[in-house]
């Protein structure tokens, strides 16, 4: 194969450039299509943004725009390193962007927008490589972009992450039908972004079907080592078969494979090395994580997709429809189902209804009519990874591979289906070419054809937009509101300023998890997907569950003594409480601006009480209470002032994790763990500055590495560039 039809499917020059505006500029109105309340400054509720992602954003973008680089967040709980929760993507500079330059609703929105965008353009090019029309890539990308990501767009990470799937597959199939090392070399720093975006669940698929595509087209060469090339002009049946998608691999010595192997996992490696300054300070938290347990909150098979759900691909309308509630049906397991929960979003899998009678109908024409399978070898191989990562998605094959390393660490069986997900948006894309062929290489086709082949591709685009448009509304737990909640109402929030009135450093026990901690007040209970295993030991956390134990005293009590040890100050109720039975007295009653909101509770009002006796977030080595002098808090340091009327240790309530360094008066003091998880330091008696800072050693190191492999990579890479002529194809 020549250099030119290595390149010709793309677009080079002034006329690619236009195209690839074209696409964006199509990217960018789906994206107004599917979610124009977020361009306009609007909001998502429901799901996991208020409970997870929005109280991490707010925080970070609360510190960039204070000039700190935030590495430990202390308002979640006794704090947990945020930097080491990589869904926070602290270190991702796309985020960086936003959340330092926009509001934090603002950032929130543009950062999934411009993933969405990415992911388009993204898939478009992996179809054009795949030498799809211009019509069956665009065809493609919606169907991979808006029929596996729209329904989770309560999860931040889904698309942020799946964006870089499709530049990834771009890359290696550059690579595989060039042979260019160089072009190779690209996939290390894509790699090492999609790492530092923060979801390694999804780069950890990426990277198995990445492996099992390339070994594939590696394994199946003919006894030569070259894959068949298909033809380029012909008779129909062979242009159909050149336009289903193909790049046939060059001529490939045996000797030659295994170097190219070599050299692909060398590239992989290089970039998770490339990514260490976030892999560190994540593989640090999942040492001491809660992860390192199996139950049935940690088994790997939770969000798979039972067996029998996947009759949603083709009876949407027995699923999907408002009145269905799938969860209802998904919450008891049925036949054949996986034995751990899941919901209708995790388990979610649909590519639109014409975009499957398109493929099944080009099948059925190729093997009936024709006798023969309809698809390239290269698209044949992406079905094959596609229905094994539909086999991991139901949950079974878990029961063994839980042993193994990577399985048995992620939870959320169903994710592996998008790599399905994929394989089908570029099988329909292809069919499409095959359905209303382009014409022959190097002629005109005429104005009827052209006409006849624009109007069946704006109908079934039409169709499917319409169709994975009405999905993404019903198999969602977010709904989109027109009014910036957090950038409007977050200063004026009513809890906020009773909080901010109190005299002594503040922790709320809230209902709601996190989204208390958004007024930028420490708050209990935690929800981490990726937490210090301190706040799950049942030896340390509560076990208090306020809908069922409310009126429970004995339960009540042991709540109290719990909240007293971990340094709660103020209780969020929904309900009023027992002031003498909870030891608390009434200091707010009515709607918040912002929570009431957040928590769906417009008629409800919400009731803050402060707890009367507690000794606060600093005690004496005893629990007792001290008197606080000075006490500030920022992302990375903790400083307070006390004076002990004797030789004491002086505890703060906030989590002793590695990393953390004090002085006392300026000098640095051994530390120690008090109650198995807070922060203690002797001190003498009289007045003393004690300053806690977090300074994380496996960041740094992490940072080395990623250093020096990047230098590395520089240097190969202009070797690589000096011992081969300049190319002119994109990324070589």
């Amino acid at each position: 194969m020549t250099r030119q039809s290595v390149t010709e499917a793309a677009p080079a020059g002034r006329d690619g450039w236009v195209v690839w505006l074209g696409v964006t500029a199509v990217a960018l109105v789906l994206t107004m299509l599917f979610w124009g309340p977020l361009w306009e400054g609007g909001t998502l509720i429901g799901g996991d943004t208020f409970s997870y992602y929005f109280p991490q954003k707010t925080f970070l973008s609360d510190s960039l725009k204070r000039g700190e680089f935030p590495l430990w967040n202390p308002l979640v709980g006794a704090g947990y390193p945020i930097v080491a929760e990589s869904q926070t993507g602290v270190l991702y500079p796309p985020t960086l962007l936003f959340y330092r330059f926009l509001d934090v609703q603002g950032a929130y929105s543009a950062n999934q927008l411009f993933h969405y965008v990415a992911a388009f353009l993204g898939m478009w090019a992996v179809g054009r490589r795949y030498r799809l029309s211009h019509a069956g890539a665009m065809l493609a990308a919606l169907i991979y972009v808006y029929g596996w990501f729209a329904p989770r767009i309560c999860l931040e990470w889904a698309i942020i992450g799946g964006a870089y799937l499709p530049w990834c597959v771009w890359i290696v199939e550059g690579w595989l039908v060039s042979r260019r090392r160089r072009t190779l070399l690209w996939l290390a720093p894509v790699f090492g972004l999609f790492l530092l975006a923060g979801h390694f669940h999804l780069a950890f698929v990426t990277t198995l079907g990445l492996t099992a595509y390339v070994l594939l087209r590696y394994v199946f060469l003919d006894r030569e080592g070259a894959a068949p090339a298909e033809p380029r002009v012909g008779n129909d049946a062979q242009l159909r078969s050149q336009l289903s998608g193909s790049c046939a691999l060059p001529a490939v010595h045996p000797q030659t494979r295994w170097s190219d192997l070599a050299a692909f996992f060398a590239v992989l490696v290089t970039g998770y090395l490339l990514a260490s300054v976030q892999l560190g300070p994540s593989l640090e938290l999942m040492t001491r994580s809660q992860r390192q347990e199996f139950d049935q909150g940690n088994d790997p098979g939770y969000g798979h997709i039972p067996p029998w759900y996947l009759t949603q691909i083709f009876s949407s309308w027995i699923w999907y429809l408002p009145e269905s509630d799938p969860d209802q049906t998904l919450f008891h397991v049925g036949a054949f189902a996986y034995p751990c929960s899941t919901n209708k979003v995790e388990a979610h899998l649909y590519f639109g209804m014409v975009p499957l009678l398109l493929v099944l109908g080009v099948v059925a024409q190729g093997l009936l009519t024709q006798r023969r399978w309809p698809f390239s070898r290269a698209l044949t191989h992406w079905l094959i990874i596609g229905g094994l990562a539909l086999l991991l998605a139901t949950g079974w094959p878990f029961l063994v591979l839980k042993h193994f390393p990577g399985f048995g660490y992620f939870r959320g069986a169903g994710r592996y289906s998008i790599l399905t997900a994929f394989a089908v948006a570029l099988l329909a894309g292809a069919g499409f070419d095959q359905w209303l062929p382009r014409g022959r290489a190097g002629s005109r086709p005429s104005t009827a054809k052209s006409g006849l082949r624009g109007c069946g591709w704006l109908l079934i685009v039409s169709l499917t937009t319409w169709d994975l448009f009405l999905v993404s509304r019903w198999v969602t737990y977010a709904v989109m509101r027109d009014f910036p909640l957090i950038a409007s109402l977050r200063e004026t929030s009513e809890v906020r300023g009773v909080l901010d009135q109190s005299t002594r450093p503040v922790r709320l026990w809230s209902r709601g998890q996190n989204a208390a901690t958004i007024e930028s007040h420490s708050a209990y209970p935690v929800y981490l997907g990726l937490g210090p295993r301190e706040y799950f030991d049942p030896q340390l956390a509560t076990h208090f569950h306020e809908d069922e134990d409310l009126d429970n005293p004995a339960a009540v009590a042991q709540q109290v003594d719990w909240l007293r040890r971990n340094g709660v100050t103020h209780v969020l109720s929904f309900v009023p409480l027992e002031e003498s039975q909870w030891s608390v007295r009434l200091v707010f009653r009515g709607l918040d601006q912002l929570l009431s909101r957040v928590w769906g509770r417009y008629d409800s009002p919400l009731y803050v009480y402060e707890c009367v006796d507690a000794p606060g977030r600093v005690v004496d080595g005893q629990g007792g209470r001290l008197e606080i002098e000075a006490f500030e808090q920022t992302a990375n340091r903790l400083a307070l002032t006390v004076s002990p009327q004797a030789d004491s240790t002086v505890v703060v309530r906030e989590l002793a994790y590695p990393g953390w360094e004090v002085t006392v008066d300026g000098v640095p003091t051994p530390s120690r763990v008090v109650d198995s998880m807070y922060r203690g330091v002797d001190v003498s008696a009289g007045s003393h500055r004690i300053e806690w800072t977090y300074h994380p050693r496996s960041l740094w190191l992490g940072l080395a590495v990623s250093a020096v492999t990047l230098l590395a990579w520089v240097l190969v890479y202009r070797r690589a560039n000096v011992r081969h002529e300049p190319d002119r194809s994109p990324m070589g």
